[in-house]
């Protein structure tokens, strides 16, 4: 393609209407372009790129209808650079996907997720001497991979994010799933499932990097991130009561006795702002000695 592709006018609605009947490309890069074909009735847009894995010398697609009335963006109707952004999406798409099948069978998020409750399981097994399943297979299968009916528990439909591949994951995939959990599940509940599902599908990428896109941690990273909350509203009320006034850190302090230096150590509360820096609740406070 690259040595005999002959461009051709087609980036407007007015270089189009001056050409007769049949197909006009205009080259992505190397070995793909997005092509014009324009009938009687009107102009469609396709792409067309190099096939270097089994069967055709050459793979097509379509991308949609031409506007050729101008160069406006109209519901349903594709102007130049829509056609262009919307080819280089497929012929993208088309290259991972052949990618990932020329390393074997296409790697899924249910086999990702299914390899981490694997080893989550026998994590716990190990730590507890016997066989259990781990929480985080638990809450995976019920919200992630689905589960047949057992006794008095009815059928739990797969979620559709178990079907897609990896080489095609998208952000908006992971936020449709958690837009799709139930809003009565708890909080801390949805955090660690969030968790380990992120944790599932960074293990997949770490073990079969070279089949996937490197864009995918990125992916996983944003459609997984932890919401943000107010600081304000997730401090109990009673922490705010533990922290001592002057007064009372000075009376607590002459009830203590004087250590081998001449000081005092004694263990304070502190607020939410120092407990940031300080990484927890309790900072212990030294006093030298007069």
């Amino acid at each position: 393609m690259a040595k005999t592709l002959k461009e051709a006018a087609i980036t407007t609605a007015s270089a189009r209407s001056k050409l007769v009947a049949g197909e006009y490309p205009r080259r992505l890069d190397a070995d793909a372009a997005v092509w014009y074909r324009k009938g009687k009735r009107g102009g469609v847009w396709f792409a067309r790129w190099r096939n270097w894995g089994e069967g055709a010398n050459y793979l097509q697609s379509s991308v949609g209808p031409a506007n050729d009335v101008n160069d406006k963006p109209t519901d349903g109707l594709l102007t130049f650079p829509q056609a262009e952004s919307l080819a280089r999406q497929i012929v993208q798409q088309a290259r991972q996907k052949q990618k990932a099948a020329a390393a074997g069978p296409a790697l899924t998020v249910r086999a990702a997720v299914e390899t981490y409750i694997v080893e989550r399981d026998a994590r716990d097994c190990r730590r507890r001497g016997r066989v259990v399943r781990s929480d985080a297979g638990q809450r995976l299968r019920r919200y992630v991979l689905g589960q047949e009916k057992r006794g008095g528990q009815e059928a739990i439909p797969a979620a559709p994010l178990a079907s897609v591949a990896l080489h095609i994951l998208k952000e908006s995939d992971l936020l449709a799933w958690r837009a799709d959990l139930p809003e009565e599940l708890k909080g801390s509940t949805a955090q660690r499932l969030i968790n380990d599902l992120k944790a599932a599908l960074n293990g997949s990428y770490g073990t079969h990097r070279e089949r996937l896109e490197p864009t995918l941690p990125a992916i996983i990273k944003h459609g997984l991130k932890a919401e943000r909350s107010d600081s304000d509203d997730t401090v109990p009320l009673a922490r705010d009561n533990q922290i001592l006034t002057a007064a009372q850190i000075c009376r607590t302090l002459s009830t203590l006795p004087r250590n081998t230096s001449g000081g005092r150590t004694v263990p304070i509360s502190v607020s939410p702002k120092t407990a940031h820096y300080l990484n927890g609740w309790w900072a212990f406070l030294y006093i030298s000695g007069t």
